[in-house]
C-alpha cells in the first residue's frame, strides 16, 4: 500500500524546455490525490515557485504537502499553513560578511557589500564589489 508519494520537481515532474508538466503526469497526480495518496512536492525552489508548478498539476489542496526552499519550508496544503520552517539566523549571516570582508576569498579584490533578505528562508547573499 501506497503511504504517500514525494516527487522532486525540476527536472523530473517539471521539463524546463518545455515549461510545463507532461499531461500523464498530471494524470497519474491526479490518480493518487482521488486515492487518498498525499502527494508531496519537494524542491529547492522557494516556496512561491513550488506553489507555482504545484498549482499547474491541480493537487494543491487536500492532504497534500510542499516541501521548498531545499527543505528550509514545509507547507500544508489543507489548511495553507507553514507547519516547519528554519531560517538562516542573522547573527550567522553576519559571521559570513565579516570572514569575507577585506579578502579575495571570493576571487573578487577591493570591498564587498553585503544584504541579507531576512524574510526568506533561503540565504540570499548578494555580493557587489565597491572598489
Amino acid at each position: 500500500m501506497i503511504k504517500a508519494f514525494v516527487t522532486d520537481i525540476d527536472h523530473t515532474l517539471y521539463c524546463s524546455e518545455t515549461d510545463s508538466i507532461h499531461p500523464e503526469n498530471i494524470k497519474a497526480l491526479q490518480q493518487l490525490k482521488d486515492a487518498g495518496i498525499p502527494v508531496i512536492f519537494a524542491s529547492s525552489r522557494t516556496m512561491y515557485g513550488t506553489k507555482l508548478v504545484a498549482a499547474e498539476t491541480g493537487v494543491i489542496s487536500g492532504n497534500n504537502y510542499l516541501i521548498s526552499d531545499t527543505g528550509a519550508l514545509i507547507y500544508r496544503c489543507r489548511d495553507q499553513k507553514i507547519i516547519f520552517e528554519h531560517a538562516f539566523d542573522s547573527k550567522d549571516v553576519s559571521l559570513v560578511a565579516t570572514d569575507l570582508s577585506g579578502t579575495d576569498s571570493l576571487g573578487f579584490s577591493g570591498g564587498y557589500e553585503f544584504w541579507d533578505h531576512p524574510s526568506t528562508t533561503m540565504l540570499y547573499l548578494a555580493l557587489n564589489t565597491t572598489s
